[in-house]
């Protein structure tokens, strides 16, 4: 990302005055355009800057203070003017307007050339681009070893905690802790407190920042379409802001995250799958065989024995969404409870080597 900040930096722009708008300095550059017609809004966009010998507007000075209103209405970033060829002077009102509206207005060198002063500006553009394309194979790299390597989210909490140099937490979809791991021995990282600060953010903001007791937050969602299936939280005990290239790690390596958790749901569904059936097999007595039916059980670590108990259940909804929240799709265990299956508002547990019979 380019500011104005760093036009102002560049070889181009040497001799160039902030004449107004100082708090507005570092906008973002996305394009820059040459004011030659008066109505110029037309022709302009969103984090433009607009270059201007002022000639459009020579004859009435005045309309400058309109001009400003409508270019940061537009969303520009910012002007700059050349003086004393049309215009010797900007009027106060001009200044102190671009002062209220943080819109930078600069006072270009006398010999500044406007197509040195694109070409730089593309030229550093290129190279930003390059940057975060470097950055980028960088990270990348160290994420496919991850996927490679089957490794654990604990993993990648490590190698975004690495190349941030800040603690990070993983949670899942209920702000249950899934990773975590401390960019310093002394950290005072509190995940509890995280997580809490988690519970009450409602915002859709891709990254949220947050001043906790312990720390200072960034928490960033990470989504399958509109669902939110976890969250990646970047902590530090003081505050910060994420630059444009941990920005870009941080969206890396959520998208790890997402196929970590998408991976982790898609075994826990074919597992749900095969107790459903090997429930069913039970309850209608269809089973190859009893030793079959013991091999089966074991292989879904069930410890099964003959005779057997199968006991259906009708689960009312709120009892059975508050029962999917407290064990994440398990039964807790039990005494004499050794294999379950559950689905929808329906479930069915069976107890095994009951001694009566029953």
């Amino acid at each position: 990302m380019v500011t104005v900040r760093d036009l102002i930096r560049l070889p181009s722009f040497q001799g160039t005055t902030v004449l107004a708008g100082s708090a507005g300095l570092d906008r973002s550059v996305e394009d820059i355009s040459v004011m030659e017609v008066p109505d110029i809004e037309e022709y302009v966009s969103a984090g433009g800057f607009l270059l201007s010998t002022l000639y459009p507007v020579s004859t009435h000075p005045e309309l400058l203070v309109g001009l400003l209103e409508k270019l940061a209405a537009l969303g520009l970033s910012g002007m700059g003017v050349k003086l004393n060829r049309y215009v010797d002077s900007l009027p106060p009102a001009c200044l102190e307007k671009a002062d209220a509206l943080s819109f930078s207005l600069l006072l270009l060198p006398p010999n500044g050339n406007f197509s040195s002063m694109i070409n730089d500006y593309l030229k550093s553009v290129l190279q930003v681009k390059s940057g975060e394309l470097e950055h980028r194979n960088h990270i990348h790299e160290q994420l496919m070893d991850i996927l490679i390597h089957g490794d654990s989210q604990s993993d990648l909490a490590k190698v975004l905690s690495r190349n941030l140099g800040r603690d990070i937490i993983l949670f899942g979809s209920h702000g249950e802790l899934l990773a975590e791991c401390r960019s310093t021995p002394d950290s005072s990282l509190d995940s509890r407190e995280v997580a809490c600060a988690l519970q009450a953010c409602e915002s859709e903001a891709m990254v949220v920042k947050k001043k906790l007791l312990s720390c200072y937050a960034a928490l960033h969602a990470v989504r399958f379409g509109r669902e939110r299936i976890g969250t990646i939280a970047v902590c530090w005990r003081d505050g910060f802001d994420l630059t444009g290239l941990e920005l870009i790690t941080l969206q890396q390596c959520s998208i790890v995250f997402r196929i970590m958790v998408q991976h982790q749901i898609m075994m826990e569904d074919a597992a749900l799958s095969r107790r459903e059936t090997f429930a069913c097999d039970l309850i209608y007595g269809i089973a190859e065989s009893e030793e079959a039916a013991i091999t089966q059980a074991s292989i879904m670590k069930w410890k099964m024995a003959y005779p057997i108990l199968i006991l259906a259940m009708v689960i009312p909804p709120p009892r059975f969404k508050r029962l999917l929240r407290a064990g994440g799709r398990r039964l807790p265990p039990s005494k004499g409870r050794c294999g379950w299956s559950i689905r929808e508002e329906s479930a069915a547990t069976a107890s095994f080597g009951s001694k009566t019979g029953r």
